[in-house]
């Protein structure tokens, strides 16, 4: 995870976004409008002499309607929206680094089962071979244990694909360089503890999660939008002085005051395209809202049921199946029973320990996606910039 906050450019452009609202924030808090400084100059050409006029002035335009402290208002809103989206993708990144690190722990670990396997089956093949020289066995028994080995090694070539595809697509959400592919360490043992009651996590979401939080600013800057919308409708007003002589001998002081009459644009279609846009908003977020609830509900209960089906694997099935490949493999090399017992023992055997690591899988990946879904997901130290 620190890799990944640290080197992924997809977090470091959504960083920049932020820093991109932040500087609207700062566009917003300086007055919009320069003074104006107008010189004008002219020459009085008469039948007898020439004089000249020249005048000064200095306008400015002033907002009314508290313009610019609604104009702020909408950019800091859309700035919480922006950091609140970006602790949103954090959050997902988060999740993404540790799925993809369960992808590629599940297919290090089927990628060891196929390899025990096949180890299996060669161990096979060589006793259905020491059989048939003493007379005990078939060819038929030694032709299909050379099936089995080739389907097994057919098998692991397989799943090494899989395994370099998987740390590939680790290496890919590290912001690595595929030509380095990184290897996971560690089991894929639930480890996490006790989940909390189901209603702690529901409030959790509706609390913690980014992506509502966004939608709440985000709502909050388009009401902030209406009530800017609303005071643009009013026209500026423009102040100006002037000072000015003319034909060299008589001095203009004076004043003006202008505005314009809002006769027809009001900022009719501002105004509506904000109202429609907070309706857009709230509509929304009520929906992310019942979707949260949906996916905590969902992932709570993939999760609960892949830890019965994970004890039931792990205290039964596996335990059971590997007891029994040893006394039938006991029983085939005294003779006792047949190769086709064997085989499908030895299916059997291998079917488990591939459900192990999938409910393994499925347990570790429910889990992430209960934090997800409650907000819950963690980041690494520093990797919060909010």
């Amino acid at each position: 995870m620190a890799t990944a906050f640290r080197s992924s450019p997809r977090l470091r452009a959504e960083r920049a976004r932020v820093l991109e609202v932040e500087g609207r924030v700062v566009g917003a808090e300086v007055y919009p409008f320069n003074p104006e400084l107008e010189v004008l100059g002219a020459a009085r050409v008469g039948r007898d002499d020439t004089t000249g006029d020249f005048e000064v002035g200095v306008s400015q335009e002033i907002e009314l309607a508290g313009q610019r402290g609604k104009r702020v208002a909408t950019a800091r809103a859309e700035l919480d929206a922006a950091r609140s989206d970006r602790l949103r993708f954090e959050r997902l990144l988060s999740a993404e680094v540790h799925l993809v690190f369960i992808d590629a722990l599940e297919a290090r670990e089927m990628l060891a089962v196929a390899r025990a396997e096949a180890e299996l089956a060669t161990q096979l093949l060589d006793l259905a071979r020491r059989r048939l020289e003493a007379g005990a066995g078939t060819q038929l028994d030694v032709n299909v244990a050379s099936a089995e080995l080739g389907r097994a090694e057919q098998a692991v070539g397989a799943v090494t694909g899989e395994y370099a595809a998987a740390r590939a697509a680790l290496a890919e959400v590290l912001g690595l360089s595929a030509a380095t592919l990184p290897l996971p360490e560690g089991g894929l043992e639930p480890g996490d503890g006790a989940l909390p009651p189901i209603d702690e996590l529901l409030v959790a979401a509706e609390a913690n999660r980014a992506d509502l939080r966004a939608l709440q600013d985000i709502e909050r800057t388009a009401r902030a939008r209406v009530e800017l919308a609303r005071a643009e409708a009013w026209p500026n007003l423009r102040v100006g002085l002037f000072a000015g002589r003319e034909a060299n001998v008589d001095t203009l002081v004076g004043a003006g005051i202008s505005i314009p009459l809002p006769v027809f644009q009001r900022n009719q279609g501002a105004i509506a395209e904000a109202e429609a846009t907070t309706i857009r908003v709230t509509a929304e977020r009520d929906a992310v809202r019942l979707s949260a609830v949906r996916e905590v509900v969902t992932a709570y209960e993939r999760h609960k049921a892949g830890v019965a089906s994970l004890s039931g694997l792990e205290q039964r099935v596996l335990g059971t199946t590997e007891e029994n490949l040893e006394l039938l493999r006991k029983a085939f090399e005294a003779g006792k029973t047949g190769w086709t017992d064997v085989l499908v023992m030895r299916r059997a055997l291998f079917d488990a320990r591939r459900a192990l690591v999938e409910t393994s899988a499925l347990v570790r990946r429910a889990r992430v996606r209960i934090d997800i879904a409650a907000g819950r997901m963690p980041l690494p130290a520093g990797g919060n910039t909010e």
